[in-house]
């Protein structure tokens, strides 16, 4: 589990070990300021930034590794678990934010039903994840480099967020979809390469050696 042993956190801080003011400058003019809770927030980067912008920051983190790493790092405190157990939240925060974190929900209505209560009225919920219906998942179908990771149990599209978050009583501002330089090029290219590597194991394990079929490989 790359969550509760630190290679997560490892590879988030090669890629940078401040405060996240880039993707904080991003969202900030979707925000209200007040109080702002972060479901799963990882390495906290984003928290932090929050925080230094004049956020009353708090946030829900399953892992007890990225719990003692925000604690830490930056001096946050965590709350343990799931945003659908903790207790007393109704109405509490003017914003809710979640980055990466839904396609590994089980029960997505009942989570965005939690986020809905959350939230003081007109409060703000910023939500970003994979999607189902992107240009890479329409090449790529099943070897998309999304569906590898086994705990992505929940990738909707755009239309399925936006209706999901109708019926739980939450009101869409914008949807919209994006990706970082070049992602599309390098998802492509890691499903390629595992394309050729299941071809490889079937070829394997349907012709092994000396059955006389190696050479239908990729027929």
């Amino acid at each position: 589990d790359p969550y509760a042993t630190g290679d997560f956190a490892a590879r988030a801080e090669r890629c940078s070990a401040g405060a996240d003011y880039r993707k904080f400058q991003e969202f900030s003019s979707y925000l209200k300021m007040g109080t702002l809770l972060e479901i799963g927030p990882g390495t906290g980067a984003f928290l932090a930034a929050a925080r230094d912008a004049g956020f009353d920051v708090k946030a829900v983190e399953t892992s007890a590794y990225h719990r003692e790493y925000i604690r830490k790092k930056w001096g946050i405190i965590t709350s343990a678990g799931l945003l659908e157990t903790a207790p007393a939240l109704d109405n509490v925060f003017d914003n809710v934010v979640s980055f990466n974190c839904i396609e590994h929900v089980l029960d997505l209505n009942q989570h965005l039903v939690a986020i809905a209560a959350a939230l003081k009225p007109g409060g703000r919920f910023i939500v970003s994840t994979c999607n189902a219906r992107s240009l890479q998942t329409r090449i790529a179908g099943r070897w998309w480099s999304m569906f590898k990771q086994p705990d992505h149990v929940n990738i909707p599209s755009a239309k399925g967020l936006r209706a999901i978050g109708i019926r739980v009583g939450l009101v869409p501002l914008r949807v919209w979809s994006s990706e970082y330089p070049l992602e599309t090029f390098v998802s492509l290219a890691v499903s390629m390469k595992d394309w050729f590597s299941g071809r490889r194991r079937s070829t394997e394990v349907n012709h092994p050696i000396g059955a006389g079929a190696a050479t239908a490989a990729y027929e």
